[in-house]
């Protein structure tokens, strides 16, 4: 372990008790990668899935792991922003930001920042990433609750039907239709899970 900061193990000292450093990870994974980003995804979907281990056991597994993101696990949290971030729109950034062991959550109390000097050494920028129209949606649907309905709101606005969101949930927060200029969807695998499937690994 690094004893410069900030690093992974100091920066969540306190605040996780699964934390595999991306360095550790590294020596322990052996599967050969396409590319740095598919590296860095498979290392965060590991981490999400290590995290959500400790989590309560909810009907739906992608709504229940987000409901207790909203409560404040800041890990799980911050990784599915990095997920999410590089998974939809390819930017790696809050994923490096990560595994150099700063935080993407701005504003954190500032004897913890001294302490840790998370949001040192950033040659990334001070940005706090954020894919709005993913998480808008995914917020909304969890606004709708654990039910049918809020799994049916994220497949159509996965696919696409935005006249369809605007007739059957005229409530949803217009940063929703940010996807409708710029597509995107959701990850493969967290698509997947949401259709109650289990993502097949390569």
């Amino acid at each position: 372990m690094s004893n410069e900061l900030p690093n992974q193990t100091t920066t969540w000292a306190n605040l996780t008790n699964h934390l595999e450093t991306f360095e550790d990870w590294c020596e322990r994974d052996t599967r050969k990668y396409q590319s740095e980003s598919s590296k860095l995804l498979v290392y965060l979907s590991d981490q999400l899935k290590v995290e959500g281990q400790s989590l309560p056991t909810f009907n739906h597994p992608v709504l229940g792991m987000l409901s207790h993101m909203s409560e404040g696990a800041t890990r799980l949290q911050e990784l599915m922003l990095a997920y999410l971030t590089l998974a939809v729109t390819g930017d790696d950034r809050p994923a490096l930001k990560l595994i150099w062991g700063q935080r993407l959550n701005p504003n954190l109390h500032p004897e913890y920042v001294e302490a840790t000097q998370c949001y040192a050494g950033d040659d990334l920028g001070d940005e706090f990433y954020d894919s709005t129209a993913v998480l808008s949606a995914i917020e909304y649907a969890l606004e709708l609750g654990e039910s049918d309905d809020g799994l049916l709101f994220l497949e159509n606005w996965n696919g696409g039907e935005f006249d369809v969101l605007r007739k059957e949930w005229p409530d949803a927060p217009i940063e929703v239709y940010g996807a409708e200029s710029k597509p995107m969807a959701l990850p493969k695998g967290l698509s997947q899970a949401l259709m109650g499937q289990s993502p097949a690994r390569s």
